[in-house]
């Protein structure tokens, strides 16, 4: 969800962000929207959170996408952190649950920019 540089005030070559930005640019008159997401997993005690300590979870299924509170292990923590960054200013579109039950996505849709 940030611009990334190297000690030369270079973009790094994973920073998408800036690439997009450069492009956007040049049709800004167009006034383009454009959406990007940040994804993140929990672990507590070196594993994955909700997995058996030194194992793996159950084929997918009952958990697919953290559907069921009982399922979406971290769900409590990931939508504290949403709502933080909404109260911060970060105007998120939305959660995403994925299949691994404790990865979640935080979508944001960009309607304006400042292309200068």
């Amino acid at each position: 969800m940030c611009d990334t540089y190297d000690g030369h005030n270079q973009p790094i070559p994973t920073n998408s962000r800036h690439a997009a930005a450069a492009i956007l640019a040049k049709v800004a008159d167009h006034r383009p929207m454009f959406a990007y997401e940040q994804e993140y997993s929990m672990f507590c005690n070196g594993t994955h959170l909700g997995w058996p300590v030194g194992g793996y979870p159950a084929p997918q299924g009952p958990y697919y996408c953290s559907a069921g509170v009982k399922n979406a292990f971290g769900r409590d923590i990931a939508e504290s952190h949403y709502h933080a960054c909404l109260y911060a200013g970060n105007n998120l579109f939305a959660i995403d649950y994925y299949p691994l039950f404790e990865l979640f996505v935080f979508l944001k849709y960009i309607y304006e920019l400042d292309y200068e």
